[in-house]
């Protein structure tokens, strides 16, 4: 299983309104979004590549590609918007 280590040091400034996610809707960061499905993205994409290096620089291209794009999300379900 991935380990989700804290990022103290990166600013996240971005702050979005989610609904039907797990723990209740409402605002929530990037740093959020990431605890909630960093492991589910791991798993998902691990089991494609099964390779725990490739998993986790893939993982990580998928959250900064989510922060990069949220501009664009617009309300739908979290989790399908990640995948």
């Amino acid at each position: 299983m991935y380990r989700v280590k804290k990022w103290n040091d990166i600013p996240w400034f971005h702050v979005i309104y989610t609904e039907g996610m797990e723990g209740g809707g409402g605002m929530r960061t990037i740093e959020e979004i990431f605890f909630l499905y960093a492991n589910d993205v791991f798993r998902y994409v691990n089991s494609y590549v099964r390779n725990k290096y490739i998993a986790e620089d893939i993982l990580q291209d998928t959250f900064y590609k989510a922060y990069i794009a949220l501009d664009a999300y617009n309300g739908e379900n979290v989790k399908a918007w990640l995948f």
